[in-house]
């Protein structure tokens, strides 16, 4: 799937990915004063709005841990929806947080300190590269290709902070209710 990127260029799914997608939307958002350096996106959750496909991320505060060994992480103050095909913000809203905002937990999260640097980037791209079928297979309902979503349910298990899943959940409810009819 083709995408517009900066109005002129096409971002191509398979070589840009859902991680572009992601780092754009958080540079528009800073670039609107909407996040600050030390704001965290999320991976997105995909949505069928008007015959579109709309992706919806949460933004949330994350600081460095004192010891440098990781990042304190706190609860989403604002959610961010795109166009999947242009990569266009069509709406931010703002969440209701304490003050200061609460310390929801820290990453790597205990599984993914398992992990190296090296491998938990390689789950990254892996996950990334799943979203393209993930997502049309959804929004299509369609169990067209079960070995990939069942790859991306378990990548998600891994990378998806289990203290940031009922936020997930939120975006888009149906999403992982359709995910649920594909687990083990």
């Amino acid at each position: 799937m083709n995408t517009a990127k900066d109005n002129n260029q096409l971002i191509n799914m398979k070589e840009d990915g859902i991680d572009y997608l992601r780092k754009d939307t958080l540079t528009k958002c800073r670039d609107r004063g909407l996040a600050a350096l030390e704001t965290g996106i999320s991976w997105p959750v995909p949505k069928m709005v008007g015959g579109k496909i709309q992706l919806n991320f949460f933004l949330y505060w994350s600081q460095l841990e004192p010891e440098g060994k990781g990042q304190i992480d706190h609860e989403p103050f604002r959610t961010v929806t795109i166009d999947y095909e242009t990569g266009e913000i069509l709406e931010i809203e703002s969440l209701p947080t304490e003050s200061p905002a609460k310390e929801v937990g820290r990453f790597p999260t205990v599984v993914m300190a398992g992990y190296t640097p090296d491998e938990r980037r390689s789950l990254w791209k892996e996950f990334d590269d799943l979203y393209p079928s993930v997502i049309e297979a959804f929004l299509l309902q369609k169990q067209s290709n079960p070995s990939a979503i069942n790859k991306f349910i378990h990548l998600s298990e891994i990378i998806l902070d289990d203290f940031f899943l009922s936020y997930y959940k939120n975006l888009n409810p149906d999403f992982f209710l359709w995910l649920d009819k594909f687990r083990d």
